[in-house]
């Protein structure tokens, strides 16, 4: 059983809300990098595959140029979540940079990691400026709660939507599920 974006009741929000992560409007499926004028990355590749949607790892990079000390250490958080468009939490991560530092940070998903596996495409990739630390660790259900739970408060940084089957033909066996708004940034 595959856990859910959230909590039932930001289940049940998302399937009654027509702005929600789960609307029925189309979305322009779009993969590849994208780059913010704030200096943020965002890509996806394929890390591995045996010819199957289930066998294969794919890897999110995300990167950013510190620019605000938050309150917690005076460090610039950043915080990147990834869901299917069921609202299935794929992968969630973060950092935090010394203002004028520029990292990037790389995330599993798939058969190499990830907090649930694929139930549909595409999948909705978000990295925002986080104020506060989310659990330690990576791709785990606390994180992504973490991040999505701040997301309503702190600036997006970039998104993308990135359809698997254009790496791997395999995937594309799995249903389309339009997600509710296109990436806002390509």
């Amino acid at each position: 059983m595959a856990v859910m974006l959230g909590s039932a009741a930001v289940l049940a929000q998302a399937n009654s809300n027509p702005d929600s992560i789960r609307a029925k409007t189309s979305a322009a499926v779009k993969s590849s990098l994208v780059q913010e004028a704030s200096g943020t990355t965002l890509g996806v590749t394929l890390n591995a595959t045996d010819g199957t949607c289930a066998g294969s790892s794919f890897i999110i990079s995300f990167g950013w140029t510190a620019t605000t000390s938050d309150p917690d250490d005076g460090n610039d958080v950043v915080g990147m979540i990834a869901y299917d468009g069921n609202g299935v939490a794929i992968a969630a991560d973060w950092n935090g940079w010394p203002v004028g530092t520029t990292l990037t940070e790389t995330t599993p998903f798939g058969s190499g990691g990830g907090i649930n596996p694929l139930t549909t495409r595409p999948v909705r990739i978000e990295v925002y400026d986080i104020v506060n630390f989310p659990p330690f660790g990576q791709n785990t259900q606390a994180i992504f709660d973490n991040i999505s739970a701040q997301a309503a408060t702190v600036p997006l940084l970039a998104t993308t939507d990135y359809d698997p089957s254009s790496d791997v033909p395999d995937c594309s066996n799995l249903p389309m599920v339009p997600l509710d708004r296109q990436a806002t940034s390509i």
